[in-house]
Formats: structure tokens, sequence, C-alpha cells
């Protein structure tokens, strides 16, 4: 059943979701029809999504970073060269346009470009998840 904890090679992991043998995507499912049980630890980094919109251009990137960190509405970013604020946030449950969220309740998190010579309350360059461009296969 989604939401579940189990054990992973001594790691906890939550079931996010499930795939039986119909193809489809289930809440709940016997064992004997699934084909495919999706997870994610409930020990390490949590990812979350950001994009940032430039008036139609969107900025979109990923970081891991700790489940606990705090995001609030209104925050100040730094990503790379990018500085943003936090403008509303995705999370497991709902769209927040106000208040906060731990990150492992966050799925994306959407901003627009602040002066880059504001203040930050937190730099995720670090975090940062490198993407790999598809290559040209001509």
């Amino acid at each position: 059943e989604i939401g579940e904890v189990l054990m992973v090679d001594d790691e906890e992991v939550e079931i996010t979701s499930l795939e039986n043998t119909r193809g489809g995507r289930v809440s709940k499912s016997m064992v004997s029809e699934l084909v495919t049980i999706w997870a994610t630890s409930l020990t390490g980094p949590t990812r979350v999504g950001i994009s940032i919109d430039y008036g139609g251009r969107i900025l979109s990137q990923k970081v891991d970073v700790e489940r606990d960190l705090q995001f609030n509405v209104g925050d100040t970013v730094k990503l790379g060269r990018a500085v943003f604020t936090i403008k509303s946030m995705k999370t497991t449950t709902s769209r927040i346009r106000k208040g906060g969220a731990p990150a492992d309740q966050i799925k994306r998190i959407y901003g627009r470009p602040a002066d880059r010579r504001d203040r930050f309350q937190y730099d995720l360059t670090s975090k940062l998840v490198e993407t790999v461009e598809p290559e040209d296969e001509s």
C-alpha cells in the first residue's frame, strides 16, 4: 500500500507508487499482482525540483537536500548563478502559496528571479544534481 514503510538492504523506504500486472498505477494491491514498487529512501537526502520562471523561459533544476530543511514562500535562495524568491511550492498533498514545508514533503519549488545582490537565506549551489544532456544521435 502507498505510504507503507519497508526495510530494503537495512534502509527504510516509503512506497510512493505501485504498478500492477495490468500496467496501471494503483494505491494498493496484492503482492502477486505487482510488477513494480516505487519507493523513496527515508534515511538519506531528499530530491526537490526547482523551477525559476524568467518570464516564459523556465530554468529547471534538482537539488538533494536534508529531509528536514524548511523552505518558506518568500525566502530568497541562491542556486548557482541564479538568485530567486520562492513564490509557491507543490507538496505531496497540496500547493502552498503561504507558509512553508520541510523538504521531504516538497515535490517542486516555484520561484521568480531576485536581484543577485539580495541577501539570500540559503545557498543550494553545492546541492545541485548534475543533469546529463541527451546526446545527439545524428
